[in-house]
């Protein structure tokens, strides 16, 4: 069973969605909700700042300590994390806490979710004015991972534009930055690009870029009779069920993954980024 979700991505599921019945009141299929996917459980964990709604007189917040510390005991005390118990038991409180928890809280209006990194102006703006050139794993390794959980959980009217951004930014880069250079067809082309401007690319984005170097390699070699046969991917990006997807795939679909998101559960609070 984990097999069949092993290599399942919330990002394929952003894309894949578009395929679904237009029924907004229609709730994901169990394989698009990532049970299995350490990718997906690594970004749940990503930090997000929040701010607390409530007195918690036994609650604690882990915090890291003094990094200036110099003595020769301190190396040992930076690895351990210290508990602001004081602190986090009032209102207003501020702390960074993991993407999951922080949901959660959020729904139970227990906490409000501070709008993060990836969705702040700043860097909103590098995205509209030229997404090839923005480095987006400075920001998050899971970038998109990350926004497409927070947005399915906010109201329509701030997500819908959003979804609309992140996915274009995607498929801007895809056509533009990965695909043409992990297809160059030698291995010190695709080193020069990998020495560089792969450092701008997310997770998943490197993901697909080595996936397709790696086949564009051995086809290279195949041709020049290095290999007597290329190894074939099923998850290659160039395989006629990727390639079928991706051209029928359009922006306006934005709209109809956002409302399968956030009206698949629909008995869950609407939350507001701060």
């Amino acid at each position: 069973m984990t097999q069949q979700y092993a290599h399942a991505s919330t990002l394929e599921a952003f894309f894949e969605s578009s395929h679904l019945p237009r029924d907004p009141t229609q709730s994901l299929p169990d394989k698009y909700q990532d049970y299995w996917n350490l990718d997906d459980i690594i970004a749940e964990e990503e930090l997000i700042p929040c701010t607390f709604k409530f007195n918690g007189d036994i609650l604690g917040v882990l915090a890291k300590p003094d990094s200036q510390q110099s003595s020769a005991n301190s190396q040992r005390q930076r690895q351990i994390y210290r508990i602001e118990q004081t602190l986090a038991s009032k209102v207003g409180f501020k702390a960074d806490v993991p993407l999951w928890l922080g949901i959660q809280m959020a729904q139970r209006d227990l906490m409000e979710i501070q709008s993060p990194k990836l969705l702040r102006n700043q860097f909103l703006n590098q995205l509209r004015a030229d997404s090839d050139i923005v480095t987006i794993r400075a920001v998050s390794p899971y970038v998109y991972e990350v926004a497409f959980k927070i947005l399915k959980v906010i109201n329509n009217y701030d997500a819908k534009p959003l979804i609309k951004l992140f996915q274009a930014s995607f498929i801007s880069r895809f056509n533009t930055l990965i695909i043409p250079n992990s297809s160059k067809c030698t291995v010190k082309l695709a080193d020069d690009f990998s020495g560089s401007a792969e450092k701008r690319l997310s997770f998943l984005e490197r993901e697909i870029y080595t996936l397709n170097k790696s086949q564009a390699l051995q086809y290279s070699r195949w041709r020049n009779k290095e290999l007597e046969q290329v190894q074939r991917n099923p998850d290659f990006i160039f395989s006629r069920e990727n390639q079928c997807m991706m051209s029928n795939f359009t922006i306006p679909n934005a709209q109809h993954m956002q409302n399968t998101y956030s009206d698949s559960s629909m008995n869950r609070k609407r939350i507001k980024l701060r």
